[in-house]
C-alpha cells in the first residue's frame, strides 16, 4: 500500500506528540550518560540487579537467555532489518518503508558503537558473566539497541495503519522483546541494567530518527521510486 498509509507511516516522525517522545529519551539518555561518566562505573541499583539476578540462575533459564541473545544479536538485528525493509519495498512497490527501517536500525548501530568507544565502560565481573568473557564497551547494549531500533521502526511504519486491536496486541510484543532483550544481558552478567535502559533509549530514538530522515527527504525518495518503479510514490 504506497499511498495515504504509508505516507502516514513515514510522516509520523514530525508529529508533535512523537517529538516530544523522542526529545524525552533524548534527555533521558543525556542524564543517564553524565550519571555514569560522573560515577565512572556501576550505579548503585545496578550493581543491586546484577546481585539478585546471579541468585537466581537456573540451567533453563541460562539456556533461554543464550538463545535468545543470540537471535536478537546486534547483527542479527541488522539482517532482520535489511529481510522486513525488502518485505516493504516489494509490498509498497517504494523504498520508502525499508529505507527508513535501514537508516534507523543502521543509525542506533552506529550510535551505539560510538557511545561504547567514548564512555568505555567496564562491564560486570568475568566471575558473573555467562558468554565470552568481555572486559570494556558496555554502555550502552548493543543487543538491547539493536532490538529496540528494530521493533520499535516496525511500530512506527506499520502499526498507525493498523486497527486499534492491532496497534494493542503489537505493542504488548513489541515491549515483551525489548524487556527480554534487557533482561537476558543483564541475566548473563554481560551489561549492567543502566547499559540495557541507554540501549533501549538509543533504539528508540535511532528508529524516529530513520524515519524523520526519510520524511525529510521524501522529493528524493520519491525521485527514486519513480526511476525504479516507474512512477512516484506519493503525491505531496
Amino acid at each position: 500500500m504506497v499511498k495515504g498509509g504509508l505516507m502516514r507511516s513515514t510522516d509520523t516522525a514530525g508529529t508533535p506528540s512523537l517529538t516530544r517522545w523522542a526529545v524525552a529519551a533524548v534527555a533521558a539518555l543525556a542524564v543517564l550518560l553524565a550519571a555514569v561518566a560522573t560515577i565512572g562505573g556501576p550505579l548503585h541499583n545496578d550493581r543491586l540487579v546484577t546481585r539478585a539476578v546471579v541468585g537466581h540462575r537456573s540451567e533453563w533459564m541460562t539456556s533461554f537467555a543464550k538463545a535468545y541473545s543470540t537471535v536478537f544479536s546486534p547483527a542479527t538485528t541488522v539482517v532482520l532489518a535489511a529481510l522486513v525493509a525488502g518485505l516493504f519495498v516489494f509490498r509498497d512497490r517504494s523504498v520508502r518503508r525499508g529505507a527508513a527501517l535501514i537508516i534507523g536500525v543502521g543509525g542506533a548501530a552506529a550510535a551505539a558503537e560510538v557511545l561504547k568507544l567514548l564512555v568505555d565502560r567496564r562491564r560486570p565481573p568475568f566471575a558473573v558473566q555467562l558468554e565470552a568473557h568481555e572486559a570494556a564497551h558496555s554502555f550502552p547494549s548493543g543487543h538491547v539497541t539493536g532490538t529496540t531500533a528494530l521493533v520499535a521502526g516496525i511500530a512506527l511504519l506499520a502499526v498507525p495503519a493498523a486497527s486499534r486491536a492491532e496497534r494493542a496486541v503489537f505493542g504488548v510484543v513489541a515491549s515483551l522483546l525489548v524487556l527480554v532483550s534487557a533482561g537476558s544481558r543483564v541475566y548473563l552478567g554481560m551489561h549492567w541494567t543502566s547499559d540495557t535502559v541507554a540501549g533501549m533509549l538509543v533504539g528508540a530514538v535511532g528508529a524516529w530518527a530513520g524515519v524523520l530522515v526519510v520524511a525529510r527527504f521524501a522529493d528524493v525518495v520519491d525521485g527514486l521510486d519513480g526511476r525504479l518503479f516507474g512512477r512516484r510514490a506519493a503525491v505531496h
